[in-house]
């Protein structure tokens, strides 16, 4: 990896202390570390990951800065429930929340 400038240092360092995301903080731990001259594998084997995803840590860093510390959101199947359906399905899994059989049926 490339030496990290001050600024970057101060991001990843900050994302890593105060960072809600483990993932985001385990990227710029990892980012850090990469830094510091720790290999690619020594990092994988760190946080138990593949070489690959600590290399695309690094080629994601290098492109998109630290907006790449945080997971993307991904496409998937469209929710079955409309926001209205949503909505009261969550009321009324507040109001029996033991019996999500009834929250379903109703």
């Amino acid at each position: 990896m490339h030496l990290l400038t001050d600024e970057h240092r101060t991001i990843l360092e900050k994302t890593l202390k105060n960072d809600a995301s483990s993932r985001a903080r385990a990227r710029a731990h990892g980012l850090l570390l990469s830094g510091q001259g720790v290999t690619i594998n020594e990092i994988a084997k760190i946080y138990q990951v593949d070489r690959d995803t600590v290399s695309t840590w690094i080629t994601k860093w290098e492109h998109q800065g630290a907006a790449s510390l945080h997971a993307q959101p991904r496409s998937g199947r469209p929710p079955k429930l409309t926001p209205e359906e949503q909505a009261l399905a969550l009321t009324y899994s507040q109001e029996e929340p033991r019996s999500l059989t009834q929250v379903v049926d109703r």
